[in-house]
Formats: structure tokens, C-alpha cells, sequence
């Protein structure tokens, strides 16, 4: 999957939205589980010249879309989707809104802080 690229922000959108820091890989604080925590937005790496940066976060969502790891959900009547945004990465798909009638509702719960995963990680097959 490529996005395309959006248009540069404007000098006052860039204060108005400073820029976010994250660990590119993140322990799970119930499971203990490692995952990667990047998405389209992901950007530069902290410590790398900026190509090293990007070229790891690309390789890092090229193998992250790989289909063994992709759930696709086939919708019923009734079917609610639940996920935690600390371990995946989601996306909306085309949906026929002729067709169809959609209701969508948005919870976010407070969670605790980001806890980086620490050397080694082990990828979880």
C-alpha cells in the first residue's frame, strides 16, 4: 500500500501541529508483547540522517503490510470492530454508501504512556 503524498502544510499549520515523537517499536504494557507503532504518517527516525531514517520506516511498512499480517473483516448485519491503536494499524477500505447504510461511533480510551521496547525484539511469526 502507497499513499499518495499530501500537500506541504503552511508555516502556521506546522505550529499549530508540532511534530510527535514515538518509539518505532512498542511493548504492549498487558501483554508484553512487542509492535511496531508506525503508520503512513511516520516520518524520520531520531538518530539517522534523514535518508537512513526513511528508508527504514519504509521497510518497516513494506514488511508490516505483508498479508500474513492483514485482517480483512467481511461485514454482517450487526458486526461491531473493536482494536487497540497501541498494536495495530488500521485503515478504511471503499464502501458503497449508495448501497449501504454505515453508523460508525468513536471511543478512545486514556492509556498509558508509550513503553519502547527494549533489544532484542523478537518478531512475532
Amino acid at each position: 500500500m502507497h499513499y499518495p503524498l499530501l500537500p506541504a502544510l503552511t508555516e502556521a499549520q506546522r505550529r499549530a501541529r508540532p511534530d510527535v515523537h514515538h518509539p518505532l517499536a512498542r511493548r504492549h504494557p498487558h501483554s508484553g508483547r512487542v509492535a511496531l507503532y508506525l503508520g503512513r504518517w511516520a516520518c524520520d527516525v531520531d538518530g539517522l540522517p534523514a535518508d537512513e531514517g526513511r528508508a527504514l520506516i519504509a521497510e518497516l511498512q513494506e514488511f508490516a503490510q505483508q498479508p500474513r499480517f492483514i485482517y480483512r473483516h467481511q461485514w454482517r448485519v450487526g458486526d461491531a470492530i473493536l482494536w487497540d491503536n497501541r498494536c495495530t494499524q488500521h485503515r478504511a477500505t471503499g464502501f458503497d454508501d449508495e448501497a449501504h447504510i454505515r453508523t460508525m461511533y468513536r471511543t478512545t480510551l486514556e492509556g498509558e504512556l508509550p513503553i519502547m521496547a527494549e533489544a532484542p525484539v523478537e518478531a512475532a511469526v
